[in-house]
């Protein structure tokens, strides 16, 4: 016999998945209207969604043809142009690292409608494996387990939409993530270290995490995230050689909310769904925001690394302070488009899946996971001329219901699961 507790519980789950499904339901719809979104996917306020994936595509092309010009911005928008025509008034600057644009050199050899497919396809199929991985290593997966994550991915408006119409990257932030936990619980810290530097596709994605974790992990994971380091900073400079490869690093440093990147281009703050791009909005000036900034990061570090040390590496509660670190980088990166939140899915489904997340805080969480899943139908606030978006706000609820649950249940585990499974 259920008590009242147990079917509040069912309930609550049934309305989360519902809550999904609709959200699934809704960007379905705004895709399936303007796909595929070769040049004319825009959102409902008339802001363009799609298009990312043309910046990668002409870097493909330029690599193919004159590498030494892949950060020559004039000559990538002269480029785009010869491959769609003037129909693309948004320069889309290519400012990623050069082995990726290596990468897509290989998509550029297909059309550009093949190209975007394919890489749709492969994005998918990354961000799927990665997280049906994630939850075998936590709980089995069945056939209910799998549809509700399936669910949850294609639902997620940054993933379906960043990913899948825009041809954005953060995939591999997903693949990253999962894949460093994965490696991790095996105690495989020097593959995992290795997978960590993949990071290099953006960097600011994982540094809060990155310094996190070389200082609780160990020698392992520091010399397997060093020699990825090193290897592709040298394959790199290799590739476009020494001097290219210095004008890409004093290029990206320059690509951050209030700078410009080239003349009448930079990063607009309305764009930016975490904490630094909030603070560049609200600060008097940019000294305020980098000072602001770097007491957060530290104090944010700090927490991070006090729920690590915390707790044993091999119980649920480590799994939960990696969520934390996750979501405290995921927050804190100094670049971080609506796409960007599409890595958030591992943290979440860390939580979603943990016995040891305690009662009074396991519905707050799933409560701010869904207003995650909702953020987007908000898009950006305006007050008094200051522009913010409700995910930095998220964010910090989240870092610090995470951190006030493991502090307190650090000694003791709670055998508590949002979505019930068998232990293995």
């Amino acid at each position: 016999m259920l008590s009242v507790k147990d079917y509040l519980k069912k309930i609550a789950v049934a309305v989360f998945i519902g809550y999904c499904f609709w959200v699934f339901l809704l960007v379905s719809k705004s895709i399936l209207y303007n796909y595929p979104p070769v040049n004319s996917f825009f959102l409902s306020n008339g802001k363009i969604a799609g298009g990312d994936f043309i910046a990668f595509y002409t870097a493909g092309k330029i690599a193919r043809t004159d590498k030494t010009k892949l950060y020559d911005f004039h000559y990538q928008a002269a480029k785009r142009d010869d491959i769609l025509g003037k129909t693309f008034k948004v320069h889309l600057p290519f400012i990623y690292p050069p082995l990726m644009a290596w990468a897509f050199s290989g998509f550029a050899v297909f059309d550009f409608v093949t190209a975007f497919y394919l890489f749709t396809f492969l994005s998918a199929l990354m961000a799927v494996v990665s997280l049906i991985l994630l939850h075998r290593l936590l709980r089995p997966l069945n056939a209910l387990s799998l549809c509700v994550l399936l669910l949850g991915v294609f639902g997620f408006m940054p993933f379906y939409n960043g990913c899948l119409s825009g041809g954005q990257l953060a995939s591999i932030g997903i693949l990253i993530y999962a894949m460093v936990f994965f490696f991790l619980k095996k105690d495989k810290d020097f593959i995992a270290g290795l997978v960590l530097s993949l990071g290099y596709y953006k960097p600011p994605l994982f540094l809060l995490f990155a310094i996190a974790l070389v200082l609780t992990r160990g020698r392992q994971f520091f010399f397997g995230c060093l020699c990825g380091t090193i290897v592709l900073a040298a394959l790199s400079a290799l590739y476009i050689g020494p001097s290219q490869f210095w004008i890409y690093i004093t290029d990206a440093s320059r690509y951050t909310y209030g700078q410009e990147l080239f003349t009448g281009f930079q990063l607009p703050v309305e764009y930016g769904m975490g904490i630094f791009a909030l603070l560049t909005s609200l600060m008097p000036s940019m000294a305020w925001t980098a000072l602001v900034y770097a007491v957060l990061f530290l104090g944010a570090l700090f927490m991070s690394i006090a729920c690590l040390k915390r707790v044993d590496p091999g119980s649920e509660l480590y799994n939960l302070s990696y969520a934390a670190t996750v979501i405290a980088s995921l927050a804190l990166s100094l670049q971080l488009g609506t796409y960007d939140l599409s890595p958030l899915l591992v943290p979440f489904l860390i939580i979603l899946l943990n016995r040891s997340v305690p009662a009074r805080f396991r519905w707050a969480l799933v409560a701010g996971i869904a207003l995650f899943y909702g953020e987007w139908q908000i898009m950006k606030i305006t007050i008094h001329g200051y522009i913010f978006h409700l995910a930095p706000l998220l964010f910090a609820g989240f870092f610090i219901m995470l951190c006030l649950s493991i502090f307190q249940y650090s000694r003791k585990s709670s055998p508590v699961t949002i979505f019930k499974g068998r232990s293995d």
